[in-house]
């Protein structure tokens, strides 16, 4: 139980926006200045994707590449109502850079389709053995919803970075 609310605490911590100092966006002086300068600076940012997922590996030959997704958190819901909420955090280990990158340019239907396809899997059971999440089957799911979607196998493995399950 501890080790639950300890990474569902940390997954909290991941998932919330930082707040940044009023100091770094210029300060206090007068005259209208600071309010320029906040405006100028933010127009300057890029903008921040939520549903961002990162590319690492594949600089050399041999090194393997992930796709690195944001977290996944969905409710498990029964006959009986809500019953638990599971977070995950996964990585997708895929054939090449060249794959990873139309993966990343298509990220919202990727997102869609494995939640819906882990959604149904953990509400009716096929990937649950009781409540406990069944890993290996989260696994072979992912990496068939993936290669389905794309129609190529991009997919070659999903390592699981962190997950979460909070009874309700």
């Amino acid at each position: 139980m501890k080790n639950t609310l300890v990474i569902i605490f940390l997954l909290t911590l991941l998932a919330a926006p930082c707040a940044a100092p009023a100091s770094d966006h210029g300060g206090g002086g007068g005259g209208g200045h600071g309010a320029e300068a906040k405006k100028g600076d933010d127009s300057k940012k890029p903008k921040k994707k939520d549903d961002a997922a990162t590319i690492t590996g594949g600089m050399t030959e041999n090194e393997p590449v992930y796709l690195n997704l944001p977290a996944i958190t969905m409710p498990v819901i029964n006959k009986y109502g809500a019953q638990q909420v599971i977070s995950m955090i996964m990585n997708i280990r895929v054939s090449d850079r060249a794959a990873a990158e139309a993966m990343q340019l298509n990220m919202p239907k990727l997102r869609d389709s494995l939640f819906q396809v882990l959604y149904t899997g953990f509400s009716d059971g096929s990937l649950r053995n009781d409540n406990a999440v069944d890993l290996a089957g989260v696994k072979a799911m992912v990496i068939q919803t993936v290669n389905a979607l794309y129609q190529k196998d991009y997919a070659v493995d999903v390592l699981i970075q962190a997950m979460a399950q909070r009874q309700l």
